[in-house]
C-alpha cells in the first residue's frame, strides 16, 4: 500500500519543469524617436504551444502583456516580441527588467534581464533597413 501512494505522489509531482534561457534584449529607436524594446528567448515550449509573456520596466509601472511569437535563427527557435513600445514621448528606461513566461499548464517562470544604452544618440537619416550601432548599443530602425 504504501509503495502505491509513493508511486502516485511520485507521478504527481513530475510536473514538466519549463525554463528559458539565453534572453536577448534590444533597445530600438526609430525616426521619429520613439523607443521601444527586441526581446527573444529559448524556452521549453513545444513548438506550436502558446506562451504568454508579462514584461515589466524596472520601476514595475509600465507593463506589456502578449502572446508571444516564434522566430528562427539557424536551428534555434526563439520566443518574444520585437515590438515592446514605449508611450509616447518616453524613453526606454534603463535598468533591470522582467519577464513572465506563462505556460499552458499553468507554470510561470520568471526571469531579469539588463537594459542599457547610450543617452547621446543621433538617429540616421534615410534608414533603408535596420542599423545596430554599437557605440551606443542602440539599434536604429526604419
Amino acid at each position: 500500500m504504501i509503495a502505491v501512494l509513493c508511486v502516485l505522489f511520485t507521478a504527481s509531482c513530475s510536473k514538466d519543469r519549463n525554463s528559458v534561457w539565453d534572453i536577448q534584449a534590444q533597445p530600438y529607436v526609430r525616426p521619429d524617436g520613439s523607443m521601444g524594446l527586441s526581446l527573444y528567448m529559448i524556452s521549453s515550449s513545444k513548438t506550436d504551444e502558446t506562451v504568454q509573456m508579462v514584461v515589466k520596466d524596472p520601476s514595475g509601472h509600465l507593463t506589456w502583456s502578449f502572446n508571444a511569437g516564434s522566430a528562427k535563427s539557424g536551428n534555434t527557435t526563439y520566443i518574444g516580441s520585437s515590438d515592446i513600445r514605449m508611450p509616447a514621448g518616453s524613453v526606454l528606461p534603463k535598468g533591470t527588467w522582467s519577464v513572465d513566461v506563462l505556460y499552458k499548464n499553468g507554470t510561470t517562470v520568471t526571469e531579469k534581464f539588463d537594459v542599457s544604452y547610450e543617452d547621446s544618440f543621433v538617429i540616421p537619416g534615410n534608414l533603408d533597413e535596420s542599423v545596430f550601432d554599437s557605440v551606443s548599443n542602440l539599434t536604429f530602425i526604419p
